[in-house]
């Protein structure tokens, strides 16, 4: 589809003014689904299958509101999030080479004392 419309914006670039992008949320495949779905919606309303009360009100506004929220707001928590558990990943991994650098020490120690205390009974034997 993109492709079809580079071509045809560059065929007739003269003849055509530049279109901006459009910032509608429906793209080409979406609409017809959200032209049926209100259809159905108002359909039902009209036969009393969908009785709008205060609670069906209150819950759809609820709905609309966190779908809304979690759209806007969703994107920078996941990002400040990924930052938190980034700086988690980051102290942990340091203190793991801490650790693992002290435990080469200790088994390099335990190493050369065993050395020396074959040597030592080594002498002693003979």
């Amino acid at each position: 589809s993109s492709r079809y419309q580079r071509r045809v914006r560059d065929r007739f670039s003269s003849d055509v003014a530049e279109v901006k992008a459009s910032k509608n949320p429906l793209s080409t495949g979406q609409t017809g689904a959200a032209v049926l779905g209100g259809s159905l919606l108002a359909t039902a309303v009209s036969k009393e299958m969908v009785v709008l009360d205060a609670d069906v009100l209150a819950g759809s506004i609820l709905f609309g509101c966190t779908y809304g929220l979690g759209k806007k707001i969703g994107p920078i928590v996941v990002d400040a999030l990924d930052k938190y558990s980034t700086g988690i990943a980051t102290t942990m991994s340091e203190g793991k080479k801490v650790q693992i650098a002290a435990y080469e020490e200790a088994i390099a120690e335990e190493k050369s004392c065993y050395r020396k205390s074959k040597t030592g009974w080594r002498h002693f034997r003979h």
